[in-house]
């Protein structure tokens, strides 16, 4: 979490937030027993209809999860960060062989572990604390689905835009020279799959936002210049 200058200005956006990440160190048993597996931005870390039945923890990196809908439209779900697990719901159901409903993908280089259904239910039969690390990740990931709704619930795609990017600096942002950075290459397409809008809507309003030095890119990273006009933006006060 973000705990810069400009802590006080963007932490009323985190209600509105996607990224979920978590202890670490409360999936370290697991994570030993399975060699780790390293990922390039882009890749396809697990594709959905996946059947393996195995959960994926996040070591380090940050990765997107999609679906697509009925209408054939793909969208994000949420983004998750070290200490979040993929794939849990689907590893616990009677049918094992059911396949996934989301696909996980990296965001930037990730390491993670995939650890096999067998190995994860002696982890819980052998202390039944960890099921209870189990059901606080699920809730935490149950708030960030509400988060998102939220979200989808800014009347606007500019304010929604707006938004998604102030939330994103209040969970991974960073200082820098130029103002506050989000350490991820996003895409258009990538934007408007998480706010439910199009890639020529997007790269206009971003456009716009730079243009109007609200905004400005620096090696593929989006850099918040001007955060006080983009909260007012936001919230529909500018």
């Amino acid at each position: 979490m973000y705990i810069g200058s400009k802590r006080g200005i963007i932490s009323q956006f985190e209600r509105y937030s996607l990224y979920l990440s978590f202890e670490p160190e409360v999936w370290a048993e697991l994570a030993a027993q399975v060699k780790p597996t390293s990922y390039r931005r882009g890749e396809i870390i697990r594709p959905g209809g996946d059947t393996s039945a195995r959960i994926t923890i996040m070591l380090s990196g940050v990765a997107q999860v999609g679906t697509v809908l009925q209408s054939g439209r793909g969208i994000v779900t949420h983004i998750i960060g070290p200490g979040a697990v993929w794939g849990m719901p689907s590893t616990y159901v009677d049918d094992v062989t059911l396949p996934t409903r989301t696909s996980l993908t990296a965001m930037s280089e990730c390491e993670v572990c995939h650890v096999p259904r067998h190995i994860l239910l002696q982890w819980v039969e052998k202390d039944r604390r960890n099921y209870e690390h189990i059901i606080h990740h699920e809730c935490r990931k149950s708030l960030v689905f509400v988060q998102h709704i939220e979200l989808l619930s800014i009347p606007t795609v500019r304010c929604r835009i707006a938004t998604l990017l102030l939330s994103l600096c209040s969970s991974v942002g960073e200082d820098c020279e130029e103002g506050l950075r989000i350490p991820l290459r996003l895409t258009h397409q990538q934007i408007a799959d998480i706010v439910h809008s199009d890639r020529v809507t997007v790269a206009r309003i971003i456009s716009e936002l730079v243009k109007n030095a609200l905004v400005t890119k620096v090696r593929g990273c989006l850099i918040l210049v001007d955060v006080n006009h983009l909260c007012n933006l936001a919230m529909g006060l500018a």
